[in-house]
């Protein structure tokens, strides 16, 4: 059941207590309660939204990045690499995670990733545009013809996709008219088509599928997928507006023992007990931050800000990392274009409000630079080892270096966005002007930042440093990914639409002048060249695209860890944390299908079910 705040006072004990109510804590709390014998207790410090069109609506996505209801509104500390300035904050290669298992977490691996991966996702419902059918069932959705698969080159591999899971994935209803050209001419320079990037390979370009709802083409996650459908179970109850303010500890002969949680609530304290566990799914920001206001994390800190020492685990907060004619989203500026598109989702749930960007392409090193190049990069990482390995530790290197000359390791995303992209010196689209952005981000950054405290209070935001690009190895990733998609902009047939580029691509020539560009820029960069109609723009993404992991690392605890391979935080006895701060590395995709993945694996591992 749901709760308001003024419902707080009788929320007084669970068997289970999570804290975060987003794609990890629902999807732990509703797995855990489908045992009728135990209770579970969510405390989230958000609202339920149910019926905001910048959530539900996929032609909406990104439009709540900086909206005060359902975004923390964090910034970074300011980042000496970037001019001083703050930046907001708002599945991989089978080898990846296998990596997960060779850094000292038994079980965790491709082949157990790929069967909870398969778990958390429902089949997919091929929606193109020149066949849509309707019926009451998604299992009966058909697909496209075989000339629709063909010529958006799709072709799931079976035994890779889920059947029955409860997140639905749909591939687009719309596609962007410079699809299938960025398709061709990547593959002109090199870059393959990936039909199936599920399957443990990522390399190459591909036709991305998305989790809407094949019926009502509304997105589909933790809410709608793991928390509508067990509403009405009794031992399942989510709090909202709940703000935890510190883990509940004690010591005890099998180590320090999760009691609680204390959390405000309308203005109140309230503790709320826990009887078996206290599960953290707070995200890489404030998991991190709990941890170390209930006296878990490096000393200093805590002693800095007047916490007693309760476990002390240096990893705490550290290692963060953050990746003219043709129709484009700005048309829906247009009052007019917007009706006409809303009317067209809303009564045949198509357009282009039933779709987002659906372009993507991950490139090795070899793939946008030569061999003389990955030579010299080599050799900085090789003369820079010991300072890397002082930030990420020795192991993880190891993995960074191994697959870096990697042909089949990602270096690079490449995604095709039908839409403008916004850029840090604070740039607006011209009125009634269309833009075709290339985002790239760089998937295995060297650079490390860390989330700590900067107060004991609560409520007060943690120190976010992501240390964006203080490697000059990513730096110099994105100096070849701004050659390489410079490159892509000028060759047929995507070159043939008319491109006028937006910022001075021709006054940019030499790696100086690129790499002064991106750091001038900031978090995001638009440059370009060109004649009229169809505007093309290149954001380069100083990060990993808002989606920061690493701070409660899942490795052994003298390589830096947090948790363990049972993600039971070192030093504790029953306090787990479930979320993406405890992936040891970015890994090179969107981690949303990871993160539900972890969380039906924790789920597993709470409940004692074995592989």
């Amino acid at each position: 059941m749901l709760s308001n705040m003024c419902e707080a006072a009788r929320f007084t004990s669970f068997d289970y207590l999570i804290v975060g109510g987003g794609s990890a804590g629902l999807t732990v709390a509703a797995r855990l309660s489908e045992d009728p014998n135990v209770t579970v207790g969510v405390l989230e410090a958000g609202c339920y939204v149910s019926d905001m069109p910048q959530i539900n609506v996929p032609g909406y996505v990104g439009q709540t990045i900086g909206h005060p209801d359902v975004d923390w509104m964090f910034s970074s500390t300011p980042q000496p690499k970037l001019g001083g300035r703050t930046v907001f904050q708002s599945r991989a290669t089978s080898a990846e995670y296998d990596a997960f298992e060779t850094l000292g977490n038994p079980g965790w691996n491709w082949t157990e990733f790929l069967k909870y991966l398969k778990k958390a996702s429902s089949r997919l419902v091929y929606h193109l545009p020149t066949k849509i059918e309707f019926r009451e069932q998604s299992e009966t959705l058909t697909s496209p013809p075989s000339s629709d698969c063909d010529k958006y080159h799709i072709k799931p591999e079976d035994g890779t996709h889920g059947r029955d899971g409860p997140v639905a994935k749909t591939f687009p209803r719309w596609i962007t008219e410079l699809h299938v050209p960025f398709f061709t001419t990547l593959e002109s320079l090199g870059v393959p088509i990936n039909p199936d990037p599920q399957n443990g390979n990522v390399v190459g370009s591909y036709t991305s599928a998305y989790s809407i709802h094949p019926e009502t083409v509304t997105r589909s996650y933790a809410a709608t997928a793991y928390y509508e459908p067990n509403v009405q179970r009794p031992n399942f109850d989510v709090l909202l507006s709940a703000q935890a303010n510190r883990i509940n500890l004690e010591n005890t002969p099998n180590g320090v023992k999760a009691t609680g949680v204390s959390f405000t609530c309308n203005g109140e304290t309230y503790v709320v007990n826990a009887h078996r566990e206290v599960i953290l799914c707070a995200g890489a920001f404030q998991t991190p931050q709990l941890l170390e206001l209930s006296g878990i994390g490096r000393p200093d800190i805590l002693k800095r800000n007047g916490i007693d020492v309760l476990v002390e685990l240096p990893g705490v907060g550290e290692n963060l990392e953050v990746k003219g004619d043709t129709p484009t989203f700005e048309v829906l500026a247009d009052p007019e274009v917007l009706k006409e598109q809303m009317e067209l989702y809303t009564a045949e749930k198509r357009g282009m409000l039933s779709s987002v960007h659906s372009g993507f392409a991950m490139l090795p090193l070899a793939m946008f630079t030569d061999k003389k190049t990955v030579k010299t990069m080599i050799e900085k990482i090789e003369s820079s080892r010991s300072a890397l390995e002082q930030t990420m530790g020795h192991k993880r290197l190891e993995f960074l270096r191994k697959w870096f000359d990697d042909p089949n390791h990602v270096q690079l995303e490449f995604a095709n966005c039908p839409v403008w992209m916004p850029i840090g010196n604070g740039e607006k689209p011209a009125p009634g002007s269309r833009y075709h952005s290339i985002a790239l981000s760089v998937m295995h950054p060297f650079s490390r930042g860390s989330v700590h405290i900067a107060s004991s209070d609560p409520t007060k935001p943690p120190e976010i440093n992501p240390n964006y690009l203080e490697s000059d190895i990513d730096v110099e990733l994105l100096v070849h990914g701004v050659k390489f998609a410079r490159k892509f902009m000028l060759t047929s047939p995507f070159s043939q639409y008319h491109l006028k580029f937006v910022q001075p691509i021709g006054e940019i020539d030499t790696d100086d002048e690129i790499k002064s560009w991106i750091l001038q820029a900031g978090e995001s960069s638009l440059y370009t060249l060109g004649i009229d109609s169809l505007q093309v723009s290149l954001h380069v993404s100083a990060g990993t695209f808002s989606h920061p992991l690493g701070t409660a690392s899942m490795l052994p605890q003298e390589d830096g860890g947090v948790v363990g391979p049972d993600l039971i935080v070192h030093g504790t006895c029953n306090l787990r944390v479930v979320d993406a701060s405890i992936i040891p590395f970015q890994l090179a995709t969107h981690p949303q299908a990871t993160i539900y993945a972890i969380a039906e694996k924790a789920a597993d591992i709470i409940k004692g079910v074995r592989s």
